[in-house]
């Protein structure tokens, strides 16, 4: 038997057994794996209501891909008529770190929680605030970092009452440059 100290206590730990021998597997070919990526990424995004977003280096013209997840703010409830905070969170799952420079409404619709949906509230007459907004985030390397806009979601007079204090997931997309 082999040792494997834990938490600087000893326990035994029987020996791997070999695998047994069998064909080779062979690797997935590009299209697979664009296939494969693809559905991985639909279904992140259809179960956590997040956003992957492609941005542009600045320096060098590559895409990255990283999550971004953007919701109106709890803090500050929508009403018809006002304007509230918009909360973006940004992982960064890369090994350099990232500053962002703008943000704008991305591809997608923007979607009421679940229980406003219930009560029948859907997002027409909500948006952003701005076409465009100059920001200067930073996010280090393997973060997640959340930031706010401040007034940066409007909700017009005509929505319905059954929006009221409701979140609201929006679409982003954001570009930015190395940090």
């Amino acid at each position: 038997m082999q040792r494997a100290v834990i938490s600087e206590k000893f326990v035994d730990v029987a020996p791997a057994e070999p695998e047994p021998a069998g064909p080779r597997r062979r690797s997935p070919s590009g299209r697979t794996r664009t296939i494969l990526i693809a559905a991985s990424a639909a279904t992140v995004i259809v179960n956590a209501c997040a956003v992957w977003a492609y941005w542009k280096i600045t320096d060098t013209g590559a895409f990255v891909q990283m999550t971004l997840r953007a919701q109106s703010s709890l803090n500050v409830p929508l009403r018809p008529g006002t304007t509230g905070d918009l909360i973006v969170t940004v992982t960064n799952e890369n090994n350099f770190p990232i500053r962002l420079t703008s943000l704008r409404l991305g591809n997608g619709s923007i979607v009421p929680d679940e229980e406003s949906q219930d009560s029948g509230c859907s997002a027409a007459g909500v948006g952003l605030t701005s076409r465009s907004t100059s920001v200067n985030w930073e996010v280090d390397h393997n973060n997640v970092a959340a930031f706010t806009v401040q007034d940066g979601v409007r909700m017009t007079p005509g929505a319905g009452q059954k929006c009221v204090n409701t979140v609201f997931i929006i679409p982003v997309q954001v570009s930015g440059e190395i940090g």
